[in-house]
């Protein structure tokens, strides 16, 4: 053995008393064990070299231990250096829309606005609004996913409306407006293209949305191409999507976690967006019992490609909501909005104030009891969340007291599993904040479907 032949002849040669060195052995298992020598040179009388003693010490534990040592030392330096990117990021990504909203809020206040720029500031409010929220839900569903709460919702679609509402959206974005040069295309299997099958219809949107949104970023000329086609997989027909771009390309040391949280494709420069599109997609794809990759060559450009099962709709009645049209009439039913926040209660009367309806305020769950008891409304708007008697708390007391009224929670809660508890609770409808008009008519359709005119 090398290592052994070196001490010797290193003490032979009368460089030290001692020597020391390591061996591994490798075990019938298969384990290696690790084995630390200490050799000593041992004289006679004469001082004459008469032998040479050597010890050996299984330092195997201790290896493993210094193994694993650095290994969290390099995993904290990554994560240390995710986290600074991830925050420089979130700030950016944060405070950019809120400088907008914030800004051009103010500056509604102002004389001398033209009617015009009050309807620009209005517009550019909105989009900073829709941005904002966009992070939100990024970061919610990322907690989702990671303590696997993230649910899926199957309805009965046409996948081509899927993709050409996402073309149509990017097209008319400021994202693609600042960016001329892209051209965008769309290939669709013409066996599919009037067919409806059954799937999220949402989170098929979300990930054909990040992918495209993704590939806008990293590319600033040529085309993004995105499609789909039915392909065979060992005897199974799948659906195989792709968004493909001419942009920069990943690099080969990112190929292994370009699908980890807060990881970007070129992380030596700034780029819109909080990191976590990819992660969230991946994540709604394997919820989705399919598959994701891509396909990538440094400036020329990357593909990603995923494959869902093909589960054509045979016409069966499915719980899909119905999308509200026109304006419901409430005309002599009375509408409590139990709200703790003003502004919260203000914007939703300003929403109803249309629709002929007697609208009261309850501030906590204590008045709204107090004015439930007074008279039965047609109808409770619930803040989950208030102080003094919480809306499950009110719940519970509606059901005791045997009151029946038409209840639709309205909750900043977003997990997965508070619709659900709404509903199993008493609810007979489930608005999530922040609220618009669509979502309010919608419930108030759902939840009125025989007496209301439309």
């Amino acid at each position: 053995m090398k290592a052994v032949k070196d001490a010797y002849e290193y003490i032979l040669r009368g460089k030290t008393g001692f020597y020391n060195y390591e061996t591994e052995f490798r075990k019938y298992d298969g384990s290696v064990l690790s084995i630390e020598w200490n050799a000593t040179v041992l004289r006679d009388n004469s001082n004459y070299i008469s032998s040479v003693a050597t010890i050996g010490q299984d330092v195997t534990s201790r290896k493993r231990a210094e193994t694993e040592l650095i290994r969290a030392k390099s995993k904290a330096e990554e994560s240390d250096k995710l986290k600074s990117i991830f925050l420089s990021n979130m700030s950016h990504e944060i405070r950019t829309p809120m400088n907008a909203i914030m800004g051009f809020s103010a500056l509604l206040g102002n004389d001398g606005v033209s009617e015009a720029e009050k309807h620009q500031f209005i517009n550019i409010i909105q989009s900073s609004g829709d941005r904002l929220l966009n992070i939100i839900n990024d970061i919610i569903d990322i907690s989702k996913i990671e303590a696997k709460q993230l649910s899926i919702t199957l309805s009965e679609f046409n996948l081509s409306d899927i993709f050409r509402i996402s073309l149509d959206s990017f097209r008319n974005s400021e994202l693609l407006k600042a960016k001329s040069e892209i051209n965008l295309t769309i290939r669709i299997d013409e066996r599919l293209k009037h067919t409806k099958i059954i799937s999220d219809r949402y989170r098929i949107q979300q990930v054909l949305d990040n992918l495209i949104s993704n590939s806008i970023k990293y590319t600033e000329k040529g085309e993004i191409e995105t499609g789909f086609r039915i392909v065979d997989e060992n005897g199974t027909d799948m659906i195989e999507a792709w968004v493909k771009d001419t942009g920069i390309g990943i690099p080969d040391e990112l190929h292994e976690i370009i699908f980890e949280r807060f990881r970007q494709a070129d992380e030596n420069k700034f780029h819109e967006g909080a990191g976590l599109g990819l992660s969230i997609t991946k994540g709604i794809i394997d919820l989705l019992n399919g598959k994701i990759w891509f396909a990538s060559i440094i400036k020329q450009g990357t593909t990603f490609y995923f494959k869902i099962p093909l589960v054509i709709s045979e016409n069966k009645p499915l719980s899909e909501m119905k999308t509200a049209s026109g304006v419901p009439d409430l005309h002599g039913k009375t509408v409590i909005i139990a709200e703790d926040d003003y502004n919260s209660f203000y914007y939703l009367r300003l929403l109803l104030k249309n629709l002929n309806a007697n609208v009261l305020h309850a501030e906590n769950g204590s008045v709204l009891m107090r004015l439930v008891d007074h008279k039965v409304p047609d109808l409770i708007l619930l803040d989950i969340n208030m102080p003094v008697m919480s809306g499950y708390q009110c719940l519970d007391e509606l059901k005791r007291l045997g009151i029946k009224t038409k209840i639709i929670a309205q909750t900043a809660y977003a997990m997965s599993s508070e619709r659900e508890k709404c509903l199993q609770s008493g609810c007979d409808g489930y608005i999530s904040k922040p609220i618009t008009k669509t979502d309010l008519y919608t419930e108030l359709f759902n939840v009125f479907a025989e007496t209301i005119q439309k």
